[in-house]
């Protein structure tokens, strides 16, 4: 009965770690452009870091 549930455990560990590397080969990080369409405000928006990272302006009529 030890070695079943011991067997079954080892079985579900492995699923979870080939399940946990199958998702992390398919994350990379993405351009902010790739995933959003600025539509206005174009001007009061920086990009940094290759476009990862973006800082938002503020003025007096924001």
């Amino acid at each position: 009965m030890a070695s079943a549930f011991f067997c079954i455990s080892a079985i579900f560990l492995l699923f979870v770690l080939i399940h946990e590397v199958v998702l992390l080969e398919g994350s990379e990080d993405a351009a902010f452009s790739e995933s959003y369409n600025i539509s206005w405000g174009n001007g009061h928006v920086q990009s940094f870091f290759a476009g990862r990272e973006i800082h938002l302006l503020m003025d007096k009529m924001s």
